[in-house]
């Protein structure tokens, strides 16, 4: 009997080993198919693809500066891709650093002890590496994708399973150093409304009174709400102008007949060569390697910077703002135009800002590599 029992277990364990060989367990068939996710910035894109699927993520970081007290309504800004985007075996879609053109959509500036600033921005055109201009249908998200998780909203506006109010997403003061935060409020009374108008931590930002400051150097996200082609003619702004010569005055009666230039013997006109476009240049924010500021004659305050660039050619063109008594400076410079030495250069710039009443007290000086700061003596330092 024993024996019997002994023999039935040894079969069972048998079949049981043979059925494991057979079938596939789920871990290893979990590490050969592609995972996918919801979240479009980490979805892979197919082989040799030229479409950017609506829901994708692409990451930016701020060129300009926003700031809900300064920004007025139309008011441009510029951002770039911070890294490359590839498809599936690696290869290159998009190069990092194109540039996306937006505009501010609405703003409302802070209320001391009622309310945040609030900015809603939209996003227009990717410049492409030839100078196309490729319209955008994209909205703001976060950079962060568990921060997405809480902000997604769908392409007519509404939180996706919440309520069915329209919402936008904006960038509101009150968050961390870094930059605004991004949240979701309710659109048509967002802006100027109540507290009451928020959703999420949005309504703990609104209540504490801060203006909505968008540095340079701030990353984003932009989610896509119409797919992208890339391919696509898109619009090629005209050349810069450049010196003209008159044109050769005709010695041709007004009374003869007269031929179309260029005119081949059988009537037909020549194909004209396309010009080669010219890709647009934008002022790049760089890194400091020396900075030095002074009162001089006429209540101004003379700045001088010295970038570090990684080529030579680069021409600084600083911006500025005053906010209270601190004079806030980003040092741009715009790439050269052909080709230059692929060296380290320190190309110098200066910035000359009206200060009659000697109120700037700081000057805090923005660079890829951090910030720096430079503080006034009150009197003229001669």
């Amino acid at each position: 009997m024993k024996q019997s029992q002994v023999r039935c277990g040894l079969s069972l364990l048998l079949i049981f080993a043979a059925f494991l060989n057979l079938t596939p367990l789920p871990t290893s068939a979990q590490q050969r198919r592609p995972r996918r996710t919801s979240d479009g910035a980490s979805e892979s894109l197919p082989v040799g693809s030229r479409v950017l699927p609506r829901g994708y993520v692409l990451i930016l970081r701020m060129e300009s500066p926003l700031n809900s007290d300064t920004a007025r309504p139309s008011d441009r800004f510029v951002a770039r891709i911070d890294e490359a985007i590839t498809d599936e075996a690696g290869s290159m879609i998009l190069p990092a650093n194109l540039i996306v053109i937006g505009h501010v959509a609405r703003v409302e500036p802070a209320q001391m002890g009622r309310r945040s600033g609030v900015i809603e921005v939209d996003f227009d055109r990717l410049v492409m590496p030839d100078g196309r201009e490729l319209p955008l249908k994209a909205m703001l998200t976060s950079a962060d994708p568990a921060e997405r998780k809480k902000l997604k909203i769908d392409e007519e506006g509404v939180i996706e399973g919440g309520s069915q109010i329209k919402r936008n997403t904006v960038f509101i003061g009150g968050g961390a150093a870094a930059g605004a935060v991004v949240g979701a409020i309710a659109g048509g009374a967002a802006l100027g409304a109540g507290i009451g108008a928020a959703v999420g931590v949005a309504a703990v930002l609104l209540a504490k009174g801060k203006e909505a400051v968008v540095n340079s150097g701030t990353l984003i996200g932009i989610e896509l709400i119409e797919s992208l082609d890339l391919s696509q003619r898109g619009v090629i702004p005209p050349p810069r102008p450049s010196t003209s010569t008159q044109p050769p005055v005709s010695t041709t009666p007004s009374n003869s007949p007269t031929t179309p230039p260029n005119t081949l013997p059988n009537g037909n006109t020549p194909q004209q060569p396309v010009p080669t476009p010219v890709p647009i240049l934008e002022p790049q924010l760089t890194k400091v390697s020396f900075v030095q500021a002074q009162r001089v004659a006429g209540g101004t305050i003379l700045i001088i910077v010295t970038a570090e660039t990684p080529s030579s050619g680069w021409r600084i063109k600083p911006e500025h703002t005053v906010n209270q008594d601190v004079l806030e400076v980003w040092v741009k410079a715009l790439p050269p135009e052909g080709r230059a030495a692929k060296v380290i250069a320190h190309p110098t710039g200066k910035l000359e800002v009206a200060d009659p009443s000697r109120f700037i007290r700081r000057i805090l000086v923005h660079g890829t590599n951090g910030d720096r700061t430079v503080v006034l003596p009150a009197q003229s330092g001669r």
